[in-house]
């Protein structure tokens, strides 16, 4: 007769009958069988998956299995229940077809007979005595099973029931034990278990002769090792090695690495170090890491592609408006590259303010060259190991910047940009521009060496472009190894076109807009560019005209219309205009002159203020000027000193008297060698009570005699000049051949004159002076 009883699948347990056993169960099958087992008749078959699935199907379920009783049931949370039960009999479970319908498995349950195969009594007893003898043979060597066990294996006082017990207590894989199960001959099934346990004393002896070796190579301080020693000696008795092996895995990769002979020794060295060492010790990771470093790096592979000349010409223009003298040159740079296949002459040098797209040009010419573009930020670097890298007896050694870029590159010859090369400083102990002059040398970093890999590089297939905002902080040395190329701020037209043709339409693309959505007109274009900005590049611009679409996006996703920017909304968008206010005065002062100043944002007009009061003959300097300008106020001071009689002063008024010059805007450090000529003529200005026009401004440096120096940034100092709408500049006269090119950016004309001597500035600018006669000395 079949009962239907409920089925508890398991995963790596098999029940035996007469063997009492605890089961955690989980699943939600699995609970809801236990709870209908409750309820009835408090019985369960426990069956064997095939599978290691967590909703197992009856196929993927061993059919034998044991029927068990409950005999208590604790909860151990909400979703687990340990249960204790009881094996009773062996059966064979007949599944319904509509199995996966019901909330839990369940079948028809058949009892299975055991079949008594032994021929007599004493057979049985021979072989059980067989059986005791080989156990203690394997208790002998396993000191792992507990004495109570033993017992109960031991106190088993009929065949099937020792059966059961060597099954259940003794280490058989549940495969060897569900196929114990399924056997219906007793004398089979002891069989079985006698084989078993024989296999598994020859394990437990080739084992014991593995400690026995083992313990022999390895000394009392070397019991680190005794893991690894232990898998290679299990290995070597298999006949067989693991699927991986490290050490072999590193020797592959060194292979196909490709790095020259002297190089792949170093590896192959350091290799058979990390094979005496234990893979647990401080040192393997040391080693490791070296190891990984030498393998990724590119010893041989580039990247290059074939280019035109006049695709160079396409892709700048398509990239950048104007700066048609640095397009020429980097055309130059590459056609004879594209001849000879090799960098030829100085490093370039793009100096020029922020924003102005020296980054985006040498992003250019990575990808007209087809080469991988890395960039090495030099601002604040003050230690040559961040580029050298440091020794590995440091803790937390790396190589230094140069190597890592390379190795993220994964290029022998990438396009390397050393941006802001004028930010770099040393401290007391270590100067890093020392390296970048082994570097940009191309006699002397064929063989670069890093202080971490210990082993030389070949940097000579590297392009090097560096970036400055100015050269005046750059070494000399270092500043002789590189061909300056000026890129100078944009006029007001420039960024005009730039904003339209260029930030505009990658603005607008940005925040998903078209232009259909969103136009904006040129004069507010204009107006934003005049009153929000002041800058000689473009970043805040495009951050302007983002802020801007920002706004519009939530109005198109909100009312859906289309929108133009005209300048009344700009305060609405924008907020009030930042550069609406100016310092120049808006008529002519006593004591003031326009000065011109070049700056990393730009050219600006810098009013220099002078006040003369009763006093002792002190000069003092505010506006947080620099050591340069510093010197230029002392120099026209003393110029002024010198013709004093000329201005109609008395030789010694300055012994009665305290002069203060004055800059504004404190916040701003001020310097450079070009405010000389102004400092002069507000000093003239303030000690004749003569007022300068506010209309006229200068630049040039002022010699102890009263020369008119050269001066750089004439560009950016003009610009500055037709932004406050000045109507008459003054500058050095060997400056004059620079302004023809100037003018083609004014958008007003500004009356530009050149002088030689602070003479003629004087002559021209302040009422009343007729000229120095000669040089005075008060000797």
């Amino acid at each position: 007769m079949q009962l239907k009883y409920p089925i508890i699948p398991l995963k790596n347990i098999v029940v035996f009958p007469g063997i009492i056993i605890p089961i955690f169960i989980g699943r939600e099958k699995s609970i809801k069988a236990l709870e209908f087992a409750q309820a009835e008749q408090s019985k369960v078959v426990f069956c064997l998956q095939k599978t290691n699935s967590d909703d197992p199907k009856t196929n993927e379920i061993h059919e034998i299995g044991v029927l068990a009783e409950i005999v208590s049931t604790t909860k151990v949370d909400p979703n687990t229940y340990k249960i204790l039960v009881n094996g009773e009999k062996r059966v064979s479970v007949l599944y319904e077809r509509d199995e996966e319908q019901q909330p839990y498995l369940e079948g028809y349950v058949k009892v299975l007979e055991d079949v008594q195969d032994f021929a007599s009594q004493a057979e049985i007893t021979d072989f059980i005595q067989r059986v005791y003898k080989q156990l203690e043979n394997y208790l002998s060597l396993n000191k792992n099973l507990p004495s109570d066990i033993i017992k109960e294996i031991v106190q088993k006082n009929d065949v099937l029931s020792f059966i059961y017990a060597l099954s259940h207590f003794l280490m058989f894989s549940v495969n060897d034990k569900q196929n114990i199960l399924s056997i219906a001959g007793l004398k089979e099934r002891l069989t079985v278990v006698f084989d078993l346990l024989i296999k598994e004393i020859d394990i437990l002896k080739v084992e014991d002769k593995l400690h026995s070796t083992i313990k022999e190579n390895i000394g009392k301080t070397q019991k680190e090792y005794y893991l690894k020693e232990k898998i290679k000696a299990i290995q070597e008795e298999l006949g067989e090695s693991s699927d991986y092996d490290e050490l072999v895995e590193y020797q592959k990769r060194i292979e196909a690495a490709e790095m020259p002979a002297e190089i792949k020794e170093k590896a192959q060295r350091e290799l058979r170090k990390l094979s005496k060492i234990s893979n647990i010790s401080s040192e393997a990771g040391i080693v490791k890491t070296y190891l990984e470093w030498l393998i990724e790096i590119p010893w041989q592979q580039t990247h290059q592609k074939d280019f035109a000349i006049s695709e160079v010409a396409t892709l700048l223009d398509a990239k950048h408006y104007g700066l048609d003298k640095v397009k020429e040159r980097i055309k130059e740079f590459l056609a004879v590259y594209q001849l000879t296949q090799d960098i030829q002459g100085s490093i370039l040098c793009l100096v020029g303010p922020s924003g102005v797209g020296k980054t985006s040009i040498v992003k250019s010419i990575s990808e007209v060259m087809g080469r991988k573009f890395i960039k090495i930020s030099c601002g604040g670097m003050n230690d040559e190991a961040e580029l050298r890298g440091h020794r590995r007896t440091y803790v937390g050694a790396m190589p230094g910047r140069i190597i890592q870029a390379i190795r993220n590159a994964q290029s022998k010859n990438p396009v390397v940009l050393l941006d802001e090369i004028d930010k770099m400083t040393r401290n007391f102990q270590s100067n890093p521009t020392a390296v970048l002059l082994e570097v940009l040398d191309k006699e002397q970093n064929k063989n670069f060496y890093d202080y971490y890999l210990e082993v030389s590089f070949d940097l000579s297939d590297c392009l090097f472009i560096a970036t400055a905002n100015n050269i005046y902080d750059i070494p000399t040395p270092l500043l002789d190894r590189m061909e300056l190329i000026y890129l100078s701020g944009y006029s007001l037209n420039e960024k005009l076109v730039i904003g339209r043709d260029y930030l505009w339409p990658k603005v607008l693309k940005q925040h998903g807009l078209t232009g259909d959505q969103l136009n904006i007109s040129e004069e507010a274009l204009e107006y934003i560019i005049t009153y929000y900005t002041k800058e000689a590049g473009l970043r805040e611009l495009e951050r302007c005209l983002s802020a801007i679409t920002r706004k519009i996006v939530i109005k198109v996703l909100q009312e859906r219309n289309n929108y133009e920017i005209k300048p009344e909304h700009l305060q609405e968008l924008l907020g009030h205009p930042k550069y609406k206010y100016s310092l120049i005065p808006n008529e002519a002062e006593i004591g003031v002159a326009l000065g011109l100043a070049y700056t990393e944002h730009g050219g600006s007009v810098m009013p220099i203020e002078v006040s003369v009061f009763p006093g002792k003959g002190n000069l003092k300097l505010t506006g947080k000027m620099g050591d340069v300008m510093q010197e230029s106020s002392q120099t026209a001071m003393s110029y002024i000193r010198l013709i004093s009689k000329d201005l109609g002063l008395k030789k010694d008024f300055y012994e009665n008297v305290d002069l203060h010059i004055h800059i504004p805007e404190n916040a701003i450090t001020k310097d450079g060698p070009s405010a000389g000529a102004a400092i002069a003529m507000a000093l003239a200005s303030a000690c004749t009570k003569t007022a300068i026009s506010n209309q006229v401004a200068m630049t040039g440096e002022i010699s102890l005699h009263g020369k008119i120096l050269p001066v750089g940034g004439l560009k950016e100092k003009l610009l500055a000049a037709e932004r406050q709408n000045l109507k008459k500049v003054y500058v050095p006269k060997d400056n004059l051949d620079e302004v023809e090119e100037v003018r083609k950016y004014f958008r007003t004309p500004i009356a530009v004159i050149g002088i030689s001597h602070i003479d003629e500035l004087l002559r021209q600018e302040l009422k009343g002076y007729e000229g120095a006669k000669k040089l005075q000395t008060w000797l």
